[in-house]
């Protein structure tokens, strides 16, 4: 995810250019061109990533916590038939 989706997206800004915006742009762009499960887990990433500089003095606020977490589409539950069911 790092080297794949976030580095070519993110890679040029430094911790203090980066924006609510970017984090955010980063998790769309990502959803429409992979999937919306792997955006989310990118934007998750970024989350951890700079919560960790927070912690080490490096940025004041984590501008990733402000980006709302995209909804994941409900998956349908797929259920047997009573031959599947016998079968098992």
């Amino acid at each position: 995810e790092l080297e794949k989706h976030i580095l070519p997206r993110l890679g040029e800004l430094t911790l203090g250019e980066l924006g609510v915006g970017d984090v955010r742009r980063l998790q769309n762009e990502i959803a429409a061109a992979v999937s919306s499960r792997t955006g989310l887990h990118c934007r998750n990433r970024v989350l951890m990533i700079l919560e960790a500089a927070k912690d080490e003095g490096m940025v004041y606020h984590n501008v990733a916590a402000a980006v709302k977490r995209l909804r994941q589409p409900k998956r349908e539950m797929q259920v047997w038939s009573a031959e599947e069911a016998r079968r098992f």
